[in-house]
This record gives C-alpha cells, sequence and structure tokens, in this order.
C-alpha cells in the first residue's frame, strides 16, 4: 500500500489563502517528520495561484506525496458548518498516533467515528483516548468555555495540532490548554468546534 499524502485544508478569502504560514509550517514539519520531500515555496506559489484564480470564499485542498508531488485544487464553500456534535464514549485507538499528529490522507479511522455521529443525528463526533479525555473531533478542536476563558484538549492528549486552534492560542489571551473530560463540555458554558476551513462553530451536544 503507498504512502499517504500529507493534507493541508485551508479558507481562500479575497483571494489570499488565511493562516497560509500556518498550514505550510505544520506541512513542514509533517513532511521532516515522516520523510517526506517537499519544495515548500513552490507549494506556497501554487496555493496562492490557486488563490488568486476564483472570487468568493473558497476552500482549498493541498496534497503532497512522500516524493513532493503536490495537488492543490478549490471549490466554493457553503454555509454549511457543524451544529450539533456527538461524544463518542468509544477510545479512539489511533489518539497520539501519527494519524493523529499528522494531516494526511489516511482518514478512514475519522470517517468512521463520524459516519457513528450522523447515524446518531449530529453533524460531528467528539473523540476520547484511552484516559477518557477529549482529543479532538473528526474534522475539528474541541474548545469549552469555562469560568470565562477557552479551553482545549493539550496536544498531550492526542489530537492534532490544528491551525486555527494554533492560531487562537497565540492570539487570544482567554483561550489557553487543560484536559477536558465528557463531563466537563456537559457542564461547559459552551462548547465550539473550529478548524481553518470554518473558523468558529458553537454547538450543541447531543446524546
Amino acid at each position: 500500500m503507498s504512502a499517504p499524502h500529507l493534507l493541508e485544508t485551508m479558507r481562500a478569502e479575497g483571494r489570499a489563502v488565511a493562516l497560509l504560514d500556518r498550514h505550510l509550517a505544520r506541512l513542514a514539519s509533517s513532511a521532516e517528520a515522516l520523510g517526506y520531500a517537499l519544495d515548500a515555496e513552490a507549494v506556497r506559489q501554487r496555493v496562492e495561484a490557486e488563490a488568486r484564480a476564483a472570487d468568493g470564499v473558497r476552500g482549498v485542498r493541498l496534497t503532497v506525496g512522500s516524493a513532493g508531488d503536490a495537488e492543490v485544487a478549490s471549490w466554493a464553500l457553503g454555509d454549511v458548518p457543524f451544529r450539533t456534535a456527538w461524544i463518542d464514549p468509544e477510545p479512539f485507538p489511533d489518539a497520539g498516533t501519527w494519524r493523529c499528529v499528522h494531516k494526511t490522507t489516511a482518514r478512514d479511522p475519522y470517517r468512521l467515528r463520524h459516519e457513528r455521529a450522523r447515524q446518531r443525528g449530529a453533524d460531528e463526533a467528539i473523540l476520547v483516548n484511552g484516559r477518557g479525555e477529549i482529543t479532538e473531533g473528526t474534522r475539528t478542536n474541541v474548545w469549552a468555555e469555562i469560568g470565562g476563558r477557552l479551553w482545549t484538549p493539550p496536544l498531550a492528549a492526542g489530537g492534532l495540532a490544528g491551525v486555527f486552534r494554533a492560531h487562537v492560542l497565540a492570539t487570544d489571551p482567554l483561550a489557553g490548554e487543560r484536559v477536558l473530560t465528557p463531563a466537563d463540555l456537559r457542564a461547559a458554558d459552551a462548547v465550539f468546534l473550529s478548524n481553518a476551513l470554518r473558523g468558529w462553530m458553537p454547538v450543541a451536544l447531543a446524546g
């Protein structure tokens, strides 16, 4: 079986990709860790060209293979944010492994959990690790508003270092990391999901 491709899913608006530097930094970090070839400047130029080619708000998908082969595509981004989330009680076995630490096209375990949430009437699944701690969503990072602050699980819980997550932690003094459990989310003043494609998404917990 061939190696999965590295994956970045980005938001383009005003003919530019938001948080592009953070996306490329994460891509470069994963390429180095996994031994993938990467011409970062060539990739940047292709992404910027794709963003300049179309008006409106676009999703941009970048994949890079182990030999450095890159593909870029974009699509019109409709307004379909997640509004409900279900906490999957079964520990996610890939938490903390390369499948979660690096964003790649090897996403079948995430798709399975997302489908389980959809079968229960929710838009997104929130995952837990073997210690019962919240890690992330299948396509998002997770935030809880508690005591006037925004908290997201630490990376040690086993989730992905989301680009929008990193941006919020670096720019919002009320945002921080702490271990979160399902009980914390249910007791929180508010729960949010986030990703670089859609930004903030307030959600209600289902089930």
